[in-house]
Parts: C-alpha cells; structure tokens; sequence
C-alpha cells in the first residue's frame, strides 16, 4: 500500500486541475457550449498528461500502472475528440462527459478501498468517486436539461472533486511521510535473529 501513496501527487494535480475548470465554468456560466466543449477538452488533455505521466513514473519503480494509463489514454482520446471536433452535438457532449465522469469515480473509489487502512481521509477519495458516479447516471438520465444546467453540474462537481482530490492527495503525502510505526519491530526481530 505504501507504494500507492507515493503517487499522491497526481491526485493533487488532478485535483488543482478540476479546480480550475469547476471555478472557470461557475464563473462563466452564461457563455456558450462551445466554450465549455473547449474548457472540457482543454481539462482532458491536461487530466491525460497528469495520468501518463504518473503511469509511465510506476512503470518505472515497478508499481501499479494499468489505471492511470487507461485513465490517461481514456481522457486523452476524449480531448482530442472533444476539442477536434468543437461542433460537437450537446448530446454527444452529455454522454462524453457522463462516461468520462462514471470510469473516473470507479478508479477513484478503487484506490480509496485500496488506501483506507494507510491514510486517514481516504473517505474523501472514495467520496469524489461517488460523486462522479452520481454526475455520470444524473446526465445520462437527464440528457434534455440544458446546455446552462450541464455548465453548473460540471462547473459544481469539477469544484467539489478538485477540493477532495487535493485533500484526499495531501493525506496520502501525509501517510508517506510519516515514519512507519513498525519500524522498531523490524530492528527488533533483526536483533533477535542475530
């Protein structure tokens, strides 16, 4: 589990990243779709960038990569969709950001049950798991409601995912850093077996 909590700076990433586009869009509701497709699509990419490049660092120290390289790779190809093709229908746009937000939650609450034992908080990981979740069924069970009503559900849910990830990523800091409480043990056992 250690090895989990080294990576706590891609969730702070994640976190100022969801941040910015949660203030952004609360700020600027009343601009266009189009805008908000350019905001989300600017968001992925920034999102893949942060989850490769975690990916490719546990690769290296021989950790688990496979979720954040399918997370990066998934909201990488969302970017470039989203920002190649601006003209994208609000549907098409509802159901990118309805998938995109259900794959997120369900690696998030995967790596909370994972930490729960290490780090106090964790709660609020799997918390911004759920939340994404409940985002992803709410617009694709409610398709029709308005270009505004998807800018202020983006805009809230980036917010409050932005603040859990952040604080969800210092616990995790928090954790690593703290000296291991089985320390003594260890050197205990050692001294014994000698």
């Amino acid at each position: 589990m250690r090895r989990t909590t080294e990576t706590w700076w891609i969730l702070v990433l994640r976190g100022v990243a969801a941040l910015g586009l949660g203030l952004l869009t609360l700020l600027m509701p009343g601009h266009s779709l189009a805008a908000l497709i350019v905001l989300f699509g600017a968001y992925l990419l920034v999102e893949a960038a942060i989850a490769l490049a975690g990916a490719a660092r546990c690769a290296r120290r021989n950790q688990p990569w496979r979720g954040n390289a399918v997370h990066g790779a998934v909201s990488l190809a969302g970017g470039i969709v989203t920002l190649t093709w601006p003209g994208l229908s609000v549907l098409v746009l509802l159901y990118l950001v309805a998938a995109w937000a259900i794959l997120g939650g369900i690696r998030d609450i995967i790596v909370a049950v994972r930490v729960r034992r290490r780090i106090s908080g964790e709660w609020l990981l799997a918390l911004a798991g759920v939340l994404a979740v409940a985002l992803g069924v709410l617009v694709m069970a409610l398709p029709s409601a308005g270009a505004l009503a998807l800018v202020l559900w983006v805009g809230a849910y980036a917010v409050v995912l932005g603040v859990t990830l952040v604080i969800s990523g210092l616990a995790m800091r928090a954790h690593q850093r703290r000296p291991r409480s089985d320390a003594h043990l260890d050197g205990f056992w050692r001294a014994r077996a000698l």
